[in-house]
């Protein structure tokens, strides 16, 4: 499981963006010093107002209306003027597509396109907490393969002021209970499937002692053991620990037990394959580069090599709204596939074909305006 890393460039009416980078084609936004974040976007609280001071939506309403209301949709114009945008801009373009359409943007996106293009443009509009909001909904209605994966994004190795804030929206705008929603989705047969949910959903702060010698060793005890002793103990230390003690008992895991990751552990072990999938997201966020960066790499490359469209487009949206934090992702993503050419390349590759146009002009658009500069 390890790997040379690579070398990163340094760098209300609508509930509820991202620190600031250098990008192209991309407006930026100032993140204030205090603020309400969610997935590292700011959120607007309150009153959404008309404009901001560094972007005034009125000739982006006009276009999207121009580009739903001519002879077809025009998907060109229509992606052009929202890929640029971010999510806090996203938020006042909802607020003032209402106020001067009388109708609501997403309402419009969902009416005027279809397929995973229809899912990416959807989530692009949103922003970042609507935008998981819709993929909530949208999980339910996938396979069991793609739901989980959706699942473990939206929840799994969360900050708790994150959780909380998803849980709220959900509950408010949508009347949808998060908790439940995604238990009851889990496949009824699985109960350590649901148990580990269950861990990452906890609302409260653990009260548990943190001591990095003691569950390394109980982590140990674990995958030695075939009678499942532990396994409850594994689940509060992997899924209900703060990231920073997290990284040191990954850390220490493998400094005790030969080298070994514990992500190769967890493989390696009895766990069946779904909740491992669970596991390994929320260790692999603390292992090689300490961020998640190479996690989210490989996610996005799978969904490349296993063409799954869907999965792609969501990490791609979602990553995006992190500008900083994705300009290293796409690195990443090229370092870990030496040869394969870039990711604009795979991508375009992947939705090769006349059907796929909107969709590929869509994430290369995304790619490209959120590109560390060369």
């Amino acid at each position: 499981m390890t790997a040379t890393n690579p070398t990163y460039p340094s760098n209300s009416s609508s509930p509820f963006p991202m620190p600031y980078s250098v990008a192209v084609g991309r407006i930026l936004e100032p993140q204030p010093e205090e603020c309400n974040t969610y997935l590292q976007t700011t959120i607007i609280k309150g009153q959404v107002p008309s404009n901001l001071d560094y972007y005034s939506p009125q000739s982006d309403v006009e276009t999207v209306y121009k580009a739903c209301h001519g002879a077809g949709t025009d998907n060109k114009m229509l992606t052009k003027a929202l890929i640029k945008l971010g999510s806090e801009q996203m938020q006042v373009l909802q607020v003032a597509y209402k106020q001067q359409r009388q109708k609501d943007i997403i309402a419009l996106i969902e009416s005027e396109t279809s397929g995973v293009y229809r899912t990416g443009l959807v989530l692009l509009v949103s922003g970042a907490l609507r935008g998981d909001a819709y993929l909530l909904q949208q999980a339910l209605r996938q396979n069991q393969e793609n739901m989980l994966a959706i699942f473990i994004e939206l929840v799994v190795g969360r900050s708790k002021q994150d959780l909380a804030t998803l849980r709220e929206y959900v509950s408010a705008v949508n009347n949808i209970n998060l908790d439940q929603t995604i238990l009851e989705a889990l496949p009824k047969d699985n109960l350590a499937l649901k148990q580990s949910f269950r861990k990452c959903l906890l609302e409260g702060v653990s009260t548990r002692g943190y001591d990095v010698e003691r569950e390394v060793a109980t982590l140990k005890k674990f995958f030695d053991s075939k009678t499942g002793e532990h396994y409850s103990d594994v689940l509060d230390i992997i899924l209900d620990s703060p990231e920073a003690h997290l990284r040191n008992v990954a850390s220490g895991y493998k400094s005790k037990y030969y080298d070994v990751d514990l992500s190769a552990a967890i493989i390696r072990s009895s766990i069946d394959k779904a909740t491992q999938k669970v596991l390994l997201y929320a260790v692999l966020s603390v292992e090689e580069d300490g961020e998640g960066l190479n996690r989210d790499a490989r996610r996005i490359n799978a969904a490349i090599e296993e063409r799954n469209e869907l999965l792609l487009t969501i990490r791609l949206v979602r990553a995006h709204w992190y500008l900083a934090r994705f300009q290293r992702v796409i690195v990443a993503s090229d370092f870990l596939r030496p040869g394969k050419g870039s990711l604009l390349i795979r991508v375009s590759s992947l939705t090769a074909g006349w059907h796929n146009r909107n969709l590929r002009k869509l994430l290369k658009g995304i790619i490209k305006v959120s590109a560390p500069p060369s």
